[in-house]
This record gives C-alpha cells, structure tokens and sequence, in this order.
C-alpha cells in the first residue's frame, strides 16, 4: 500500500502515522480507537483545518481487488465503482422504493444498489493489506479510477488504521482483533433451524400448536420459533402477557425456544412507556424529544409519530432493559433487535452519531440480555464498525422474494460480505419479505433458499412480510416444500458439531464460517461459493431452472459428496445440481460429522 504522489503533501495539511492508540475498541459510548496490543495495525491521520471533506488515494495495482465494507448485497469482490458508508435502509427494488420512502424517514433510505443496514468503512485488498476509517461520519471508498483507490471522510479529519497481510485471511485476523468478533453462541440452538409462525403481533394459538404439530410429525428439525409481538415502538405486548406465556409454554412442551421482537423506538402512542421514555429520546438541538412518522407494523394504519431511544445515557438502556426482562418474564428466549438506522442527522450529536448508533444500541441490548438467566438469543441487522461483539447474530434485513440482486442471489453476497468484514454469525430471510407485483415466492425459490439456509450458520425462515396485492406464499409446513425442510434443516443440525468447532476459530482468528475464495487460496474472482468451514466447498444453485452448476475448485483435491467422485483443485468443473441436492465439495481426507448421512 503506498499513497498515491500526487496526495503525499497537499498544502495546509497535517499528516500523522503512529501505533493504534489506546483504549480497545470502541466500548460503546466511548471515541473510537485500534487497540495497541495487536501487531501489524498504524494508525494515521490527515487534519485539514476547515475542510468539509478529506480523502487521501492508495496506489492499486492491475485487476487489484478489494473485499469487505459490511453486508452488502450488491457486489462481494470490487474492481470499480463507489461505495458509501452510510447505515441506512435497503438497498430494495426500484419498484419498492415508494412504499419504503413513505413510511421511513428521508435521512434513513439512499436510493443506492450498495445500501447497507450494516456497512462498515473498512476494506481488504487482494494484495494483503486492510484499511479502516475510524470516522463515524459518512465516507466513501472510490475505484472510479483505474490505479487508485480514494478514500474520503465528510469531515476535515480523516483518521485510517492500516492492516498488514501479507494475506487477505492475515489482515482480517488484525482486523477482528482490534475490532471486535462475535461472541460464541453460548447455546447450540442458536445455530439450529428456526421457523417463523407469521408477521402479525399475534398468531392464534391453535394455528401455531398445528405448525408444531405437522414438523414434529414429519420429523422435521426446529430448535425455535420466532414470533413477532412487537414490544416496541407501541408495546403491542400489554394486555396480552398471559396469552405470550401460553405461546411460550406451548413452544418449550415441544423442546424449542422462543423469540420475540424488540426495537429502539418508542411511539408516542404508547401511553404507559412515552411519559418515561420522552427524556430519554434522542433530541433537537433545542432540547425536544426528535420525534417523527416512521413504522410501526402489524396494523393500519403502520405509521405512528415515534422517537429512537438515546443510548449514550443510562435510562435509555434502562428502559430498554426492562422491555427485555418483561420479555424473558413471559418466557421467550431471545428476540429479534430490529432497526437502528434512523438517528436524525440533525439531531444532537451529529451526523456522526448517525453511524455510530447501531453500536450503541446493540451494546444496550447485551447489558439487558446478560442480566437473564439462561442465554438469550439476539439477531439484528443494523450495525457499523465495532458492533459484532456486542450482537451474537445477524440477519440481512428485507429481501426480495426474487432470484436476483436484493434476493437470493444478494443473500450469498450480504454472507460473503459479512464474512471478509468479521461478521461469522449469520443468516437471510429464508423466502424472502418483500413481494411486490407480479413477483412472487414460488417453490423452487423457497427450495434453493432453504438449502443455502441449512449451509449458513444462521437458518431461519420468513414465513411472511410485505405483499401488495396479498397472495398465499408456500411454507416449509406445506406438503410439497416440508420434505425439503425435513432433510436439509436435518443436515443443518447434524452439522452443527462442524459448525460450532469453525466459531471457535473464527472467534480465535477472525476467520469467517462461510469463507470466500479469496480468504483460501481460491479464485478471487468468484463470489458464488464458499467454504463452509475448513473442508466442505458449497456452490448453491442461483438460477431458476438450473439443474447443473459451474464450480471453480480450489488447489488440492475435492470429492464430490453426493457422487463420490474425486476431483483435482485448480480448475473449473460442472456437476449435477438436481432440485433435491445443494452442490458440496469435500476436502480430501476431511472428516465432517454428521455429513454421510445427508
């Protein structure tokens, strides 16, 4: 990595290149800062007094590459192009661009194919090395010239920290070392199969004990149920806790836990909680609680005036701690930790409080779930640099129940993406949440999901979302779909004994569980496979109709595990890929239990 000549010395700027200062990472509240224990990382710095923007340019080499930058779901391996670092909604088709915007406030959606609820300034070259930008203000990272990349802050200080390789899996390792990984699942079910019962605040009781009822006839695996009673913004909960104690009772009769929903908003409608939560809301700079339209859910109209919660205090989190003792009082074992990305930028702290929050807000979700008793699962989907120590598990956020770019095809890229910024806990929406017009979930699209589904770590379904005109989508309880849950939600938890030995690697190392080609030696270049874990090489099937799969094997020699033939590393091959089978490659002399009985 060299700066480029012509940005060495500009007039009027001060450079400055030291060791990664003092604290740890990012204790959240505190300012950001590398931790000085880990070697290979420099920290530098460019001051230009009363500029609105700084940008320093990285000479690149020819058909460099770079990785990472957060979940992404546009693109996994960048050559050109620009990528913002804003923590926002989407990205989402064009066609449901509307629909969102209406119902979310302006400063939280950018009309970008690289949006991210969980970007993260940071990215790894091909060449080895990693950098990071410790601003919390909006940055970009641009490849729109060929021999450069150009990095930029809107602020007049821009402050880097710099990874050495010399290998993409060496700068990660840096990186998740300064940065903060995961923390262990501290119960296996979190990475087991999990079923949704619905979108709605209450599904009937009968309906959800028949869901049970057909998957434990079928001998279908599930380890949890996620509901979606919404706690906040407007407490949907009260006056409904005895019947939320039958759900949970009904869920643990059957041996699976029980999820929830929480998020950081709190609804002025919301008469028993406003009154104390109004002080505790992010605030104008005159003082007032900053209040707007945003969603709500589970009813018409789904707006409601409402305010996020300001977790740089103690009654904030307070607050949101007693929301969560309620939940895991009335029996549920974890919750989903929604939203995060709408901080105003007007509002007090800044623009860079925008980004920043995220970090807070989940770092406020693990103080409440560390005072339960038992462990308590948490996925959210917001986040920002320093956010993966403080949320066990991630999700992609609102896909389209499509193919393509914000569906299937960008759910393998948002894992991949995840994985190269040190993010190994996660999962997508299995079938997708958004259905607008003529597209629809159809089965073989909920098929093909669900078997990438079983070869994450997280697998969880969606078993509804948002579809204008309604239609009836396919479930993994229906006749024609549950032998497919049956045997790959079987696979997944077979697995799980590989899995939990690769976290604990990953949490020693930073190496991710679904590893991209360029963290193994592989061809860089693709972004359609992965290693899950060491030793089993999956290719999922990405096109409707496709029956074969192109795979570009990795040095060494892999057996085909459905067929048993040998194949030789360092080539391109094409197998079978039935609808009843997911393309997995074994390394050689590996041995992964629970995988011959698949």
């Amino acid at each position: 990595m060299q700066v480029h000549p012509a940005m060495q010395d500009p007039p009027g700027v001060a450079w400055e290149v030291t060791p990664p200062r003092s604290p740890a990472w990012r204790d959240a509240g505190e300012p950001v800062h590398g931790d000085s224990t880990v070697d290979g990382v420099i920290s530098v710095e460019l001051h230009a007094p009363g500029a609105a923007m700084t940008g320093v340019s990285l000479e690149r080499g020819a058909g460099e590459r770079f990785f990472g930058f957060g979940v992404r779901s546009d693109e996994v391996a960048r050559v050109d192009g620009v990528v913002e670092c804003w923590v926002g909604e989407g990205p989402y088709q064009l066609e449901e661009y509307g629909l969102v915007e209406s119902i979310t406030p302006r400063w939280a959606v950018r009309r970008r194919r690289d949006a991210a609820y969980y970007p993260v300034p940071w990215a790894i070259s091909s060449a080895g090395y990693g950098v990071l930008v410790e601003n919390d203000e909006l940055s970009r990272f641009r490849l729109d010239a060929p021999d450069v990349l150009t990095i930029e802050v809107f602020s007049d200080r821009l402050r880097l920290l710099c990874f050495a390789g010399p290998e993409p899996a060496d700068a990660l390792h840096r990186f998740v070392a300064t940065t903060g990984a995961q923390p262990y699942p501290r119960a296996a079910w979190f990475l087991g199969p999990w079923i949704s019962t619905g979108q709605s605040d209450f599904v009937p009781l009968e309906r959800e004990a028949e869901i049970l009822d057909t998957m434990a006839a079928a001998g279908a695996a599930v380890a949890a149920v996620e509901t979606h009673m919404r706690r906040l913004p407007a407490g949907a909960h009260e006056g409904r806790r005895d019947a939320e104690r039958a759900r949970t009772a009904l869920f643990h009769q059957h041996g699976l836990a029980s999820l929830t929903y929480l998020n950081p908003f709190v609804s002025e409608e919301y008469a028993a909680r406003f009154e104390r939560a109004a002080p505790l809301l992010q605030r104008r700079e005159d003082g007032t609680p900053y209040l707007y339209p945003a969603y709500i859910g589970g009813r018409e109209p789904p707006v409601t005036m409402e305010g996020q919660l300001d977790f740089t205090g103690g009654g904030a989190r307070q607050l949101f701690a007693d929301l969560a003792r309620e939940a895991i009082e009335d029996g549920h074992d974890g919750w989903m930790e929604d939203f995060g990305e709408y901080t105003p930028v007007d509002a007090v702290g800044g623009a860079s409080m925008h980004n920043a929050y995220p970090t807070l807000y989940h770092a406020a979700g693990a103080d409440a779930a560390a005072q339960a008793a038992g462990p308590i699962a948490r996925f959210g989907r917001s986040g920002w640099t320093g956010t993966a120590r403080h949320l066990p598990l991630v999700w992609g956020g609102d896909p389209t129940t499509g193919w393509g770019f914000d569906g299937l095809q960008s759910a393998l890229t948002q894992a991949l993406s995840a994985g190269l910024s040190g993010i190994a806990f996660f999962g997508s929406d299995i079938g997708g949440f958004f259905t607008l017009g003529d597209q629809r979930l159809d089965d073989e699209l909920l098929i093909r999901w669900i078997q990438l589904g079983a070869l994450s770590p997280l697998m969880r379904t969606k078993a509804e979302g948002v579809a204008i005109p309604p239609y009836t989508r396919p479930q993994v309880w229906d006749p024609q779909i549950l032998p497919h849950w049956r045997r790959w939600a079987g696979l997944h938890v077979r697995l799980r004994p590989y899995l939990l030995d690769a976290a604990k690697e990953y949490v020693e190392t930073g190496m991710p569980l679904m590893r991209h080609m360029c963290l193994v030696g592989g061809d860089a270049g693709r972004s359609d496979q992965y290693l899950l874990g060491p030793d089993l090489l999956v290719a999922p099937v990405l096109e409707p109709g496709a029956r074969d799969r192109e795979i570009a094997l990795p040095p060494g020699r892999w057996i085909d595990h459905w067929r048993g033939a040998g194949l030789d590393g360092g080539r391109t091959v094409v197998v079978p890929a039935p609808l009843d089978e997911i393309p997995i490659l074994v390394r050689e002399g590996a041995v992964v239990p629970g995988l011959a009985t698949a």
